[in-house]
């Protein structure tokens, strides 16, 4: 507790002395009488002395009461917030113990029972032990920071929410515009001689600015960003600043929109935790969202595929999701025109390539709903393409309105299929290829069958991948040739099965130069096997991630496969079967891929099949598990084309051996330069949603990639307060919605509570007690009591 005029309070202390030189100074003399009835009178005049003691006392107290009252009142006491409970039952037992001590004087003076007298005053010890406790207890909790000053100066953390949703519009301006401009405004309200740090949702860092300006200066140059950080996480950076300032008083502000994305619940304990060490702190959240607002926005977008084939038919899956809208919504698909130039600027205006609106629908979602519209794209040219799916009329949160994605249209890459008899390909060349595909011109892959025996005399060169279907042991010559045609970049398949005996011939030293480890010998199952990937990140397994769980994977079953010897240090198990032993495992050699499956996929119409892989009734799991396997082996996927912001981006641009000079032009309109390394670029961030382009010279055509923010960047539900108090703690923050709310708030914070409006009551009631007292104490029918004197006769 603190004083706003602590000398008052000292000087209503030595005023307590003037009721009590009243008191003697004005003691009524008692007159002089004679009387007959002796006895009569002395028993008389003992209980009037009694009686009239017990009021001057009373009276005493009451005056002296109320001159600590006025001085108290005057001194204007005040507590934190938090603590004013305390202190009211501080009063509360005060006054009852004030009570029960006077009637327990009452009782006594009057010669009350034994009983009663007793338990009064055993009442007034428990009352008395509850009071100290009580103003042990609100001492304490009172904590340490100085009450009373409201221009001292303070540390201050000013925390923005930057993140995209922040651009919602509502009363003409965004949500981000309406947090800078509230912030501005508190920031020139601090104390002078206060430190000021600013954080957004951008990053994790930061420290105390230069002066007041310097901070709205910051605040006002705050943008959007596409890839924010949870502010549960910049509260605790923030946190940590104000632990290092040297400032007694310290407060924190967030200015947030409420909603769900920006507070999870994963680091809230952590929060809390720094929340109730730094008790002290004031923690403000200043509201700036919108209550029910309305969204629609699209929210995801699925391609059949990343890397077409000359054309082929795209299709294009976009996700609409309505939040408190109830109109109808047109949306369409836009394609952008491959660019063989490079943007320029005409006049100031930036000539972008053309785009062609390909396809519409309308769509109909209720309120809280979402549904996915499907749009089907042919006649797509080699080279890269980029396109776009929006929403036709835009609503008050654009960003989230369009989504961009970028596919690569290439020949089909080549494939040669090497088996111990030309019918052993035919199961993987249908499903690489198949016939109709083929015919239509839109088959991925142009693949060309050949026995083994044939091998030796076909130039590899010209294929993209080399895969031997159940191959039986090759010559040495072989395994030069096909050493050869890996290290240089190509790409090689081998499916083990039965055709690898003996095992001691088709494990050569010049085979252990390829192959990931040597075959060691075959693993029965009678009751049957399953592939089991666990680990969804190897590129080939990327397209199961979604799906893991509904891939059926026991319809098809394996019941022989090859155990492997232990792996060389160049080799990795991308996954094994479901009896722990691997059955896809990879190799680098030089700067092509090696991919050697334990079992075979062509055994179909064999009395004993090794696996049911392709042979069955469900066998498009093994169809996309093949097709990735080539397009990881051509490095066709090398160059994945559609990221979300904040993403690591690689993107293939060819050749390997030397470095090349690109130039990157970014969704802002700007360029930058980059260089190849290994034949790709990377790119370590992308911060903005869009679609990048990718120039080595003019002429030369673009390459490029694609650019989006997660879905759940949208997410405008806001949380109940029940949630906050889960996530930041039971009365831990408050919540202000306007200037006057925060100014209340800081003020009540700053000062305390004060007890003067209390203080003043009390005063009051004293003193109208007294009045009343001293009235029927010392009216006319009163006397003092007359002095009793024996007369001898």
């Amino acid at each position: 507790m603190t004083f706003v005029n602590g000398s008052l309070l000292a000087l209503g202390g030595l005023l307590v002395v003037v009721p009590v030189l009243l008191h003697l100074l004005m003691k009524r003399k008692p007159s002089h009488q004679v009387f007959p009835a002796m006895r009569f009178l002395v028993k008389r005049h003992s209980v009037n002395t009694r009686k009239m003691r017990l009021r001057h006392w009373l009276l005493l107290a009451l005056r002296c009461a109320a001159i600590v009252l006025l001085a108290a009142a005057l001194a204007r006491p005040s507590v934190a917030s938090g603590a004013i409970g305390n202190w009211l039952v501080v009063g509360l037992l005060g006054i009852l113990l004030a009570v029960v001590i006077v009637v327990l004087l009452l009782a006594v003076t009057q010669q009350k029972g034994r009983w009663l007298v007793g338990g009064l005053g055993l009442l007034a010890v428990l009352l008395g032990v509850s009071e100290a406790y009580s103003v042990t207890k609100a001492l304490q909790q009172g904590g340490s920071v100085l009450l009373g000053d409201k221009e001292q100066p303070v540390a201050a953390a000013i925390v923005i929410d930057t993140a995209a949703r922040m651009q919602y519009q509502h009363e003409n301006e965004t949500r981000l515009q309406k947090a800078q401009r509230m912030a501005s405004w508190l920031i020139r309200q601090l104390p002078k001689d206060s430190e000021v740090a600013v954080l957004d949702s951008r990053r994790i860092g930061g420290g105390f600015s230069i002066d007041l300006g310097a901070a709205v200066t910051a605040v006002e140059g705050m943008q959007a960003s596409y890839g924010s950080l949870p502010l549960t996480e910049i509260c605790q950076q923030a946190m940590s600043l104000l632990n290092e300032s040297q400032m007694s008083r310290k407060e924190l502000y967030v200015f947030t929109d409420l909603t769900e994305p920006a507070w999870p619940t994963e680091a809230s304990e952590s929060l809390q935790r720094q929340l109730t060490e730094s008790a002290d702190t004031l923690f403000y959240l200043i509201d700036v969202g919108v209550p029910e607002a309305a969204n629609r926005c699209i929210a995801n977008v699925q391609l059949s595929s990343e890397v077409l084939s000359n054309n082929s038919l795209l299709t294009v899956q976009a996700e609409f999701v309505n939040q408190r809208s109830d109109s109808s919504t047109p949306v369409r698909l836009v394609m952008i025109e491959p660019a063989d130039q490079p943007p320029v600027r005409l006049d100031g205006v930036l000539q972008q390539p053309n785009s062609t609106v390909r396809a519409r629908d309308t769509l109909d979602v209720a309120d809280g709903g979402s549904q996915w519209t499907s749009f089907k794209v042919a006649g797509l040219t080699t080279g890269t393409h980029h396109g776009f799916v929006e929403i036709e009329n835009p609503d008050n949160l654009a960003f989230d309105n369009r989504r961009y994605f970028t596919v690569d249209v290439r020949p089909p890459a080549p494939i040669l299929l090497v088996g111990k008899d030309a019918g052993d390909t035919r199961d993987l060349s249908d499903a690489l290829a198949p016939p109709l595909l083929q015919q239509q011109g839109q088959a991925r892959y142009e693949v060309t069958s050949i026995s083994q025996a044939e091998l030796p005399s076909h130039p590899l060169n010209k294929y993209s991948v080399v895969c031997l279907v159940d191959p039986a042991p090759l010559v040495d010559a072989d395994w030069i040739s096909l050493h050869r045609f890996v290290a240089s970049g190509g790409g090689l398949a081998i499916f083990a099965g039965r055709n690898a005996s003996p095992v001691d011939q088709f494990n050569s030293d010049e085979a252990l130069n390829v192959l990931p480890t040597a075959l060691k010998r075959t693993w029965r199952i009678p009751e049957g096997t399953e592939l089991a990937p666990t680990n969804f990140d190897h590129p080939i397994l990327n397209p199961f991630r979604e799906i893991a769980t509904s891939v059926p994977w026991d319809l098809l079953p394996v019941f022989r496969h090859w155990s492997l010897d232990a792996l060389s240090g160049d080799s990795r198990i991308i996954f094994a079967f479901g009896n722990g032993q691997p059955a896809l495992v990879e190799r680098v050699v030089g700067d092509g891929r090696v991919v050697l499956m334990t079992t075979p996929v062509s055994d179909a119409g064999l009395d004993k099949p090794w696996n049911y892989l392709i042979n069955n009734e469900e066998p498009w799991p093994m169809v996309i598990l093949a097709d990735r396997i080539m397009l990881y082996l051509s490095q066709s996927e090398a160059g994945r084309l559609n990221y979300e912001v904040g993403q690591p981006v690689r993107l293939s641009v060819g050749d390997k051996a030397t470095s090349k000079r690109f130039q990157l032009f970014t969704p802002r309109g700007d360029w930058q330069e980059v260089n190849s390394v290994q034949g790709a670029v990377q790119f370590g961030f992308t911060d903005l949603p869009g679609t990048y382009q990718l120039f080595e010279d003019a002429g030369s055509g673009s390459k490029g990639f694609s650019v989006n923010v997660p879905g759940e960047g949208s997410n405008l539900n806001r949380l109940a307060p029940e949630q906050l108090a889960t996530i930041l703690g039971e009365d831990r923050f408050q919540v202000a919605r306007d200037q006057q709310e925060i100014v209340r708030g800081v003020d009540q914070a700053r000062i305390g509570r004060e007890f003067y409006p209390f203080l003043t009551v009390t005063l009051a009631v004293i003193l109208a007690i007294e009045q009343l007292l001293a009235n029927r104490f010392y009216s006319q029918k009163q006397t003092a009591p007359a002095t009793v004197r024996s007369i001898s006769s």
